[in-house]
């Protein structure tokens, strides 16, 4: 991020706070329950938001070195990432072209080579098949390749589109926020841990509960409230994604310090949502970054990596970022905002609600709502051309 958008940022907080508020729409705004209880709609957010747009699924980081491969399910297709030895990321669908069994196994290694497990058949890492037992009994000339699948390494993330033989461009779909994200350079930090937790809410809700920072001073109270002011938040929209800013203690004193001394991450808590479903959480020294991936409509799986500068995993800071892991991973996400987030799930049949309200400063969870919606819209018009294309034939 460049210097003079950091310290616009500290201005616009400092102006909030020194005002008594923070910001503010025009008005309220509701969010009907059914955006989380209807399986119409669940299923057409799967096709739409989890089918054609880049999506992280890793850091780069964790497929470093030639030969390294990961596998991913989550976006309900299996896929394979493999590194070669120019560097270079290839993805493909994770399924042998002889009898469609499972290629690799195992969620990481290092390969030379995907041998099936089923009938040998061996795939190069770029996906070509150099290897059939007993050939001859396969005489037709045919594409027996691995499917590639779109992968693209940007920003230090690894982004697929988990669609057979599709496109891919992230840079696009980051617009200006792709600049802003590259400045970080996550390129030359590394993942120290990551971990993936099933639990039971909607997608959505964990969603909007990074988009909110309302609750920090109840929900988070006995774990990380002390750090941060209450309630003291500025947002921006880059339709599709949002970046908003919550104040930490610090903000109160920084009228005593020279501006060019300003401290970005000592001041505020910087945060990304990425279309469709990745946060990226911005701490003093590290960065979370979060994917949420809906199994069903009442289950999520919640991907979380730790990542750090390179070259600082030491004995002495291992130390250090186990505690600031078990501070944020296990008691703010996992024991306060996904059992708040589960609790609001127990609910959404009862009855009790036809629709969630947003208070006037929690409009980012707004924005992300809409922008769903109009995802959801533009499939529904598209459809409807492509039908009357073929003469109405669904």
């Amino acid at each position: 991020m460049r210097r003079e958008t950091e310290l616009s940022l500290i201005d616009r907080l400092l102006g909030v706070w020194e005002s008594g508020t923070t910001a503010l729409a025009d008005d309220e705004s509701r969010i009907p329950v059914d955006a989380y209880r209807s399986a119409d709609q669940f299923d057409a957010e799967k096709r739409t938001l989890f089918s054609g747009l880049p999506i992280i699924i890793a850091h780069g980081s964790e497929i470093a070195r030639p030969g390294d491969f990961f596998t991913h399910d989550a976006l309900g297709i299996p896929l394979v990432v493999t590194r070669q030895a120019d560097g270079k990321l290839n993805g493909f669908l994770n399924v042998c072209r002889h009898r469609g069994a499972r290629l690799a196994e195992g969620p990481t290694g290092n390969e030379k080579a995907f041998v099936c497990g089923y009938h040998g058949w061996t795939y190069r890492l770029d996906g070509h098949l150099i290897h059939r037992p007993h050939a001859a009994g396969f005489p037709r000339e045919c594409d027996r390749d691995l499917v590639p699948v779109a992968v693209e390494e940007r920003a230090g993330f690894v982004w697929a589109v988990p669609t057979a033989r599709s496109a891919i461009d992230v840079a696009e779909l980051l617009g200006p926020l792709d600049s802003e994200l590259l400045g970080f350079n996550l390129a030359n930090h590394v993942a120290f841990r990551t971990v993936h937790v099933k639990r039971r809410f909607h997608w959505k809700l964990m969603i909007d509960a990074f988009l909110d920072g309302y609750h920090i001073k109840r929900l988070h109270r006995d774990s990380v409230y002390r750090f941060f002011l209450d309630n003291v938040n500025v947002a921006d929209a880059f339709p599709p994604h949002i970046r908003s800013v919550v104040a930490r203690k610090p903000l109160e004193r920084l009228r005593s310090v020279a501006r060019g001394d300003w401290s970005f991450r000592d001041v505020l808590s910087l945060t990304y949502f990425l279309f469709p479903n990745t946060v990226l959480v911005f701490h003093p020294d590290w960065v979370s970054r979060i994917t949420l991936f809906p199994l069903a409509i009442d289950e999520t799986l919640f991907t979380h990596t730790m990542i750090i500068p390179a070259g600082v995993d030491t004995d002495e800071r291992r130390a250090h970022w186990d505690k600031t892991w078990r501070l944020i991973h296990e008691n703010v996400f996992e024991r306060e905002d996904m059992v708040a987030v589960e609790s609001i799930q127990s609910g959404l049949d009862s009855g009790a609600n036809e629709s969630f309200t947003c208070g006037r400063f929690e409009f980012p969870i707004r924005w992300f709502h809409d922008q769903v919606e109009r995802a959801r819209q533009r499939e529904t018009t598209e459809v409807g051309v492509a039908r009357r294309n073929h003469g109405g034939v669904g």
